[in-house]
């Protein structure tokens, strides 16, 4: 078959069905992660604190530490897809309070209001990076 013709049959045949989730508000298709989660709602959310000892103490002019601490986000939306974050300030940051406020402040909302509601919030560095959505 000659290209031009393979052209004009992928020009003329349809696209095949995609779930809304996967259409811009133009309608148009969209692509990756923000494709994949558009019409979804964050539903709920979870923080799992962890500690890792270091193979060697950490100093610095603030102090020194032999282990790090941190937090895990865990996000699931109403479809079931589960997401995580990172959490690991320094020391003497506490970032537990933050997350867990976070994330209830979070569900209910669908990708774009999270994503509207986590820019105007004026959250410490390492709680924003583990909620980037």
């Amino acid at each position: 078959m000659a290209t031009e013709q393979r052209l004009i049959m992928k020009l003329t045949m349809p696209a095949p069905a995609l779930p809304p989730r996967c259409l811009s508000a133009a309608g148009g298709r969209r692509r990756g992660a923000q494709a994949r989660c558009a019409s979804f709602t964050l539903s709920a959310s979870r923080i799992i604190p962890y500690r890792l000892p270091l193979r060697a103490e950490w100093a610095s002019a603030q102090g020194s530490f032999a282990e790090r601490r941190g937090w895990l986000l865990r996000l699931e939306t109403d479809a079931g897809l589960i997401g995580w974050g990172d959490c690991a300030p320094l020391p003497e940051h506490d970032a537990a309070g933050e997350l867990d406020a976070l994330g209830q402040a979070l569900a209910g909302l669908d990708l774009e209001a999270a994503r509207q509601r986590l820019s105007s919030a004026q959250l410490h560095p390492a709680v924003r990076c583990a909620a980037d959505v």
